[in-house]
């Protein structure tokens, strides 16, 4: 689903009738984003390194943090309960920390989601290849 036609109605649909777990990024400005950022200040969070980088000194100068907060259910417009992948963006030089989430009905792991949601750039890119390369125009990826 693209962030673009993001429906909590069907995400709600899709895993109530049909049981599909969508995997979804969310919008800086959407409660349901700021409401896992401000859960995720307890101490209780347990976060997961994803992902550091290091410089030549061997001290890490950015660092790539998930956890998982579940049963969100700030989004008024979707009927069920959300899980987020809530990812943290540190860059240690620059003391500048950000946010970003993926939303799922589902459960998996915060690590093994984020991986996934990965992947997205890789499928649209060689679906848009396949498309144009072969002239495949009414190929649909849904």
């Amino acid at each position: 689903m693209d962030r673009g036609y993001l429906d909590g109605e069907w995400i709600g649909t899709l895993k109530t009738e049909y049981n599909i777990n969508t995997l979804i990024p969310v919008p800086s400005n959407m409660e349901i984003l700021k409401d896992a950022i401000g859960i995720s200040s307890f101490k209780e969070t347990k976060w997961k390194e994803y992902d550091k980088v290091i410089d030549k000194d061997k001290k890490v100068i950015k660092r790539s943090q998930v956890t998982w907060i579940s049963q969100l259910s700030s989004w008024e417009e979707c009927p069920i309960s959300l899980n987020m992948i809530l990812s943290k963006e540190e860059d240690i030089k620059e003391n500048k920390t950000s946010y970003w989430g993926l939303v799922t009905p589902g459960n998996i792991e915060p690590t093994e989601g984020r991986l996934r949601y990965t992947l997205r750039s890789s499928i649209e890119e060689r679906n848009k290849q396949l498309k144009h390369s072969w002239k495949f125009v009414s190929f649909y990826l849904s």
